[in-house]
């Protein structure tokens, strides 16, 4: 029979257990390595989304925010290299990716063109969580090298540090984390995820592209590389969600300048010190970013929460890149510091893709028999640009019935994609009139509604999210194709009757054609074309 005294030893050795227990799990131990390459971002990720960062120059030390991590790096330039594999099994088919808390790495071997990095010798077993794994070739996790965009069966959990398609990139950095193939700003299922993750703060960046009708590019239409290089550093905008706090910092990445200013070198060029990155001119003169808001001059601009656009993110930054198609796109990891009550907390997300032309008209007809096909780019002051808008009239019925041909907005290829440049599918298309009377004449600034839009286009499904009028496109990323074309019928009578507004003969309304991301259904997410037409 045991003793009351005992029991008060084992009772106390058991509380002591449970605390010592505790207070690990409140205060992990910090993780060391060395990677054979200098310049990179460590950055370890929780379940939860908690992150922790470090440069690497080429020894490296952080403090996790959870006892079992995975980490992952970025590179000098700001983009996503890859997760780190503690050891592999199943004969290389699968990838250990879990590390302990307190996992003191030493060498670790970066594979720049496989997209990863690995520990080069046997780590003890408790610095090892050996229950995260990915599935993988020859010990590579299956979404390295091509930022998580890879056919992938999902059957984990969903959420920022969880890797939903055990492809080895967790979902916060992971463009396609349920590994169908479809980009998650583009897929419609993100949104159920989403929702049963809404308990978890998620950072979002977005990148939006409006355009007139005379600077509008499109690879299907004709425009080279050099017009559509010419066109986004002028008119792309990013939209970057501030996280609740007192207040925000962008890094971008970089490394540490021994001779400053900059206090940073290398980074993502459009929101680095001496990059092109601007904030937007709401009010007041354009500013370099950060450079402009960057008081304690470490590198990293401050965000400040502007008001919400319908529908969108709760609080965000608008900042224009000033990037060519080659300087922004899939894969950029950004980095959000908050301070809440002196804690520094960090977020991090990486960049689906940009826009980097828009849908594009490629003919219009009406009922009337007015025709007209569309070359690019357009001429200053051509047709369909406002003053100038291309004639409609109405037809027996007395109204104005226009079908229209676009080509799908383009994007940038991701490494396991073919061709130059990639048509972008499962976007929402709407029509938004504009005004009526020309630049100055009676502003509308409404959608059209579903009853005065149709379509036989096997492509298109009527109405957007939400009940949003519109069409969703089901077709899939593709290379671009001038033959691959979308087309749809619009009632301007009846769209603008509906805002209230009546379109006499003589005057010119215009319209845009807005191509805007499925799970979000948001207007300011996404692409878009003003075009005129003018009533005969």
């Amino acid at each position: 029979m045991t003793s009351p005294a005992c029991w008060l030893q084992l009772g106390g050795a058991l509380l002591a257990a449970l605390l010592a227990a505790d207070a690990a799990e409140a205060d992990p131990k910090r993780i060391t390595g060395k990677l054979s390459k200098p310049g990179y971002t460590v950055i370890a990720l929780d379940r939860d989304g908690g992150v922790a960062v470090a440069r690497a120059g080429p020894k490296f030390k952080l403090t996790p925010t959870a006892n079992r991590v995975t980490l992952h790096l970025r590179a000098r330039n700001g983009t996503y290299a890859g997760p780190i594999v503690a050891a592999r099994k199943r004969k290389g088919k699968r990838a250990i990716v879990g590390l302990r808390a307190g996992a003191k790495l030493g060498a670790v071997k970066v594979k720049r063109r496989k997209g990863f990095a690995k520990v080069e010798r046997t780590l003890r077993e408790k610095w090892v969580d050996a229950n995260r794994t990915a599935r993988a070739k020859k010990g590579v996790p299956r979404g390295a090298g091509t930022f998580g965009r890879v056919r992938s069966r999902a059957s984990g959990a969903f959420g920022p540090g969880r890797d939903q398609d055990l492809d080895g990139i967790p979902g916060t950095l992971d463009v396609d984390d349920d590994g169908d193939l479809i980009l998650d700003d583009l897929d419609p299922q993100k949104g159920a995820g989403a929702r049963a993750a809404q308990t978890q703060e998620i950072f979002g960046v977005q990148a939006r592209l409006p355009l007139p009708f005379q600077n509008s590019v499109n690879v299907n239409g004709g425009s080279a590389d050099a017009e559509i290089d010419a066109v986004l550093p002028a008119f792309a905008e990013l939209l970057v969600q501030v996280m609740p706090g007192d207040s925000a910092e962008l890094d971008c990445g970089g490394s540490p300048n021994p001779a400053k200013p900059p206090p940073l070198v290398g980074g993502l060029p459009y929101c680095s010190w001496g990059g092109t990155g601007r904030v937007h001119p709401f009010s007041g003169p354009i500013t370099a970013f950060p450079d402009c808001c960057d008081a304690d001059e470490d590198g990293f601009g401050s965000l400040v929460g502007r008001p919400p656009p319908p529908g969108g993110m709760e609080t965000y930054e608008s900042l224009l890149p000033g990037a060519t198609a080659a300087q922004i796109g899939t894969g950029n990891v950004l980095i959000e510091r908050v301070q809440r009550g002196g804690t520094e907390v960090k977020f991090t997300t990486a960049l689906q893709f940009a826009f980097a032309t828009v849908p594009a008209l490629a003919s219009y007809s009406d009922t009337a028999g007015n025709s007209g096909t569309v070359s690019y780019p357009i001429a200053a002051g051509g047709p369909g640009t406002d003053g100038n808008g291309f004639h409609v009239a109405a037809g027996s019925d007395g109204d104005v019935v226009i079908t229209l041909e676009l080509w799908r907005p383009q994007r940038r290829p991701i490494p396991n994609e073919a061709g130059a440049w990639i048509d972008v599918g499962g976007l929402i298309y709407g029509f938004i009139a504009n005004n009526v009377g020309g630049p100055g004449g009676t502003p509308v600034n409404r959608p059209c509604p579903q009853s005065a839009l149709s379509t036989s286009d096997p492509s298109l499904v009527a109405g957007g999210p939400a009940g949003n009028p519109g069409f969703t496109d089901q077709a899939p990323d593709q290379p671009a194709n001038a033959a691959n074309r979308l087309t749809f019928t619009v009632n301007m009578t009846d769209c603008l009757a509906a805002a209230g507004a009546d379109w006499p003969v003589g005057a010119e309304a215009s319209i845009s054609l807005s191509a805007i991301l499925a799970p979000a259904g948001q207007i300011f997410t996404g692409a878009g074309q003003s075009v005129a037409f003018t009533r005969q």
